[in-house]
């Protein structure tokens, strides 16, 4: 096949890039984020020596970001083939916060005062979304869910999960509402465990908080 006479190497066989700067993308800068980092780089080279590199491989310049997708060569004349690597670094925990509805649990211990008696209760509330990261091969083992991760919920003396605090339950009514009295922050939805950037073994989890009301 014909091959370009200038080829930097010997008939292209190794990959070079073309672009002269890598694009930086910060995927979270809309919430207040800028650690994380994808690195764009476009490749050229003859087409019957291409292969894929190794997911996890470290960018040339910039060490600490890892390589998260390659996407498909593309022919570009003369036998030649044009592609892109994305490098992304692993980044630093951050909170961003949006509000939600969320329904907190009912008071049922006594139906003769407000502060001991209310149906669930519905309220709109600021919710803290806090992000933590990893790179990892094995994400369910070296990124567990830990108990501080998991969603409060209340569990009534026969072993049953409940929309209410009682003198029973845990955690009981006294206890809840003593987080209310302090503003205390509680677990309102499940946590997530997702890849960072949509590929590559860069992992994102989040877990949820308000404060109890």
């Amino acid at each position: 096949m014909p091959r370009n006479d200038d080829a930097p190497n010997t008939g292209w066989q190794t990959a070079v890039e073309v672009s002269s700067v890598p694009r930086i993308l910060t995927p979270f800068s809309g919430i207040g984020d800028t650690s994380a980092k994808i690195y764009e780089r476009d490749f050229v080279q003859n087409g019957d020596y291409w292969t894929p590199l190794a997911l996890d491989t470290a960018d040339g310049v910039f060490t600490s970001a890892f390589l998260i997708e390659e996407t498909q060569p593309q022919q570009f004349g003369n036998g030649l083939v044009k592609w892109t690597r994305r490098f992304g670094t692993v980044p630093s925990t951050f909170s961003h916060y949006s509000a939600e509805q969320f329904t907190f649990f009912g008071y049922y211990d006594s139906y003769e005062t407000n502060t001991s008696y209310r149906d669930p209760y519905p309220r709109a509330t600021v919710t803290e979304i806090t992000n933590t990261f990893i790179k990892s091969t094995d994400p369910e083992t070296n990124f567990p869910f830990v108990s501080g991760d998991q969603k409060l919920l209340s569990e009534n003396d026969r072993g049953e999960f409940v929309t209410y605090v009682d003198a029973n339950t845990t955690p009981t009514i006294s206890t809840y509402q003593g987080y209310v009295s302090a503003n205390t922050q509680i677990v309102i939805r499940d946590p997530m465990i997702e890849r960072c950037y949509g590929s590559g073994n860069i992992w994102r989890k989040q877990v949820f908080k308000a404060e109890a009301q």
